[in-house]
């Protein structure tokens, strides 16, 4: 979870957000591998001291085969955009389809948002997320809405031949994102596989490699 950088000003209701990351399925009663990994927005009921449950926005839901390497970890940035980071999809068998391309779903990066919508800053999103199979029948499907894609994100297209919201590619299994207020960086923490964990700073348009290396190790 994540507040809003303007949370708590007086002078800013339209930001009083959470945005939240968490993996759903349509029956929670029921065990499944499968689900769907969410990113949402809630806004805080003043008079009733709490976030509004039915408040709630999804601004991405991703059609996900495993219960691993879902990550969702969250930070604002210096620049008041939302970064946020995707594993892999988890089995070994699905890196190839998961890993290393940009037109497919939100895995294997971190990625950049405007939750602003800032039209001076911003475009509309221009290209929807796919899901790497069909989730079972009567399931919902995967869908991106809410939000802008910050024009100076490091892989644009305008035939909307790429999800422009990668930010860096490459990523394994995110635990923890931070960003650095002195430095002005980013920093993901990744879980390794058996080698290597890592701890990355993460820089518009860079590869951390995963699935071809592990820290300074090329995979097998």
């Amino acid at each position: 979870i994540v507040l809003h950088p303007l949370f708590g000003d007086p002078l800013f209701q339209d930001k009083q957000l959470l945005f939240v990351y968490y993996k759903s399925k349509p029956d929670a009663s029921v065990w499944d591998e499968k689900g769907f990994s969410v990113l949402s927005k809630f806004r805080w009921n003043a008079n009733a001291g709490v976030f509004d449950l039915d408040s709630e926005e999804k601004l991405i839901q991703q059609y996900d085969r495993y219960p691993w390497h879902n990550g969702g970890p969250m930070v604002f940035g210096s620049d008041d955009f939302l970064y946020f980071s995707v594993g892999d999809e988890g089995k070994d068998e699905f890196q190839v389809i998961s890993t290393q391309r940009l037109d497919g779903g939100f895995f294997n990066g971190v990625f950049r948002i405007d939750v602003d919508n800032d039209p001076t800053r911003s475009h509309p999103i221009r290209r929807q997320p796919l899901s790497n199979a069909n989730p079972p029948e009567g399931w919902e499907g995967t869908f991106s809405q809410g939000y802008s894609i910050p024009n100076d994100n490091p892989w644009l297209n305008i035939d909307g031949e790429v999800l422009e919201e990668f930010y860096a590619l490459g990523a394994r299994s995110p635990f923890t994102i931070n960003y650095d207020e002195e430095s002005d960086d980013i920093w993901l923490i990744d879980t390794g596989s058996d080698k290597r964990e890592e701890i990355n700073r993460v820089r518009k348009g860079d590869n951390l490699q995963w699935p071809y290396k592990e820290g300074t190790l090329e995979s097998e």
